[in-house]
Order: C-alpha cells, then sequence, then structure tokens
C-alpha cells in the first residue's frame, strides 16, 4: 500500500497515542507487523516556536506525524517545519481527537465546528509541502 509515494508494507498501523509512546513498545508493535507508526500530537503553536524532535521515533519509519492546530496559516507554516524534518514520512492533520486537552485549546474535534478552517488548513497546508498529507477527522463534535 502507498500513501502518496510513501511504500507501507502492511494495513496495520500504530494508532496515535496519548503521549509518546515507549521505545520498547514501537519496537515490538513494528516487528509484530505494524506498517506505519504515528507520533505524539504536534501543536501547530509549539512547533513554530521550538522546532520538531523526531528522534525519538528514528527507526520506525515510515512515521505519521500527527500536527494539531486551530489557525490554517499556523498549521502550515507547523507542517512545512516537519516536512522539512527528513524522520517524518506523512504528515497527518488531526481534527479528531475529542480530549479535553485539545478542546481547552481549540484543536482536534474542536474544530469540526469550522469546516472552512479545516479546509483552509489543507489547502495551505498542500500548498507548500512535499510530504503525503492525510488529514484525520470523525463525525460529530
Amino acid at each position: 500500500m502507498k500513501i502518496g509515494t510513501v511504500e507501507i508494507r502492511s494495513r496495520i498501523f500504530l494508532a496515535r497515542l496519548e503521549g509518546p509512546s515507549p521505545v520498547a513498545f514501537r519496537i515490538l508493535c513494528k516487528k509484530y507487523g505494524a506498517g506505519a507508526i504515528a507520533s505524539h500530537p504536534f501543536i501547530a503553536k509549539d512547533v513554530i516556536k521550538n522546532g520538531c524532535d523526531l528522534n525519538i521515533y528514528l527507526g520506525n519509519e515510515p512515521l505519521i506525524c500527527h500536527l494539531f492546530g486551530n489557525d490554517p496559516d499556523e498549521i502550515a507554516k507547523a507542517a512545512k517545519i516537519i516536512d522539512d524534518n527528513p524522520h517524518g514520512q506523512i504528515i497527518a492533520l488531526n481534527f479528531a481527537d475529542v480530549n479535553e486537552v485539545m478542546h481547552k485549546i481549540k484543536c482536534g474535534s474542536y474544530m469540526l465546528q469550522f469546516p472552512e478552517k479545516i479546509g483552509e488548513a489543507i489547502k495551505k497546508t498542500k500548498a507548500i509541502v512535499k510530504k503525503p498529507v492525510i488529514v484525520v477527522i470523525r463525525l460529530g463534535y
């Protein structure tokens, strides 16, 4: 299977977890068939301010970098920073998480109230990145 130009060897994915998953857990998932690993949540504002350290995921390629935000320009700018990092192969714009933290900062499924902003974020991101972009979305707020 392919996502953009990225070859995925299995249809089994390690989904995004609440925080960084332990290295040993990711190694086991890859050993037992995970075709791709999802990152912890990257908040667009934080990526812009502090960069994007993907070194904790080395050896877990392909890596799907989950990006959250509520401003289309910030999301696109943060996606470009991730795009410039050689360790993440796929960028996931995540508008699905329903946890309290994401709602407090008006990210994740909170953004489902603003489909026009989601569309704008997708367009702006696709215009400036080279890596494949996927969108994680859900039904209902």
